[in-house]
């Protein structure tokens, strides 16, 4: 569980508390009003035990979550079926150029159809993998 406490220097309210490696830390709340000092102060020693917990994941690049859901289709459906998403996939991520798949918007899948004139596809493979 995260520690720490408010300070108010000169007309400023600072957090004093201490991170995930036990090291007191100090950090500008950027208020001078006592309340919204103590909700930023909240906030951020919530943000603390998040982290402490893992709850802060790293992103995986979109390469990765294709190569595991190409792996999954590949063992649990037929390989035609394989087949047909290896390449709708393959064809999205080549027109797509986005490195992390919260990068993907719905205006790119639909940008995507209109371009290509291909039947929109790639809304169902994509609701697959998230």
């Amino acid at each position: 569980m995260a520690k720490g406490h408010l300070i108010k220097r000169g007309r400023f309210w600072y957090a004093r508390y201490y991170d995930n490696a036990g090291r007191r830390q100090w950090k500008s709340l950027q208020t001078t009003f006592r309340e919204i000092a103590y909700a930023k102060f909240s906030q951020l020693i919530l943000s603390i035990e998040k982290q402490e917990v893992g709850w802060q994941l790293k992103e995986k690049p979109l390469e990765e979550y294709l190569g595991e859901y190409l792996a999954l289709c590949e063992v649990e459906h037929s390989k035609t079926t394989y087949r047909m998403e290896k390449q709708i996939l393959t064809e999205f991520a080549q027109f797509v150029i986005a490195r992390y798949l919260r990068q993907i918007a719905t205006s790119c899948i639909d940008k995507r159809n209109q371009t290509t004139g291909k039947p929109p596809m790639v809304h169902r493979v994509l609701i697959n993998i998230i």
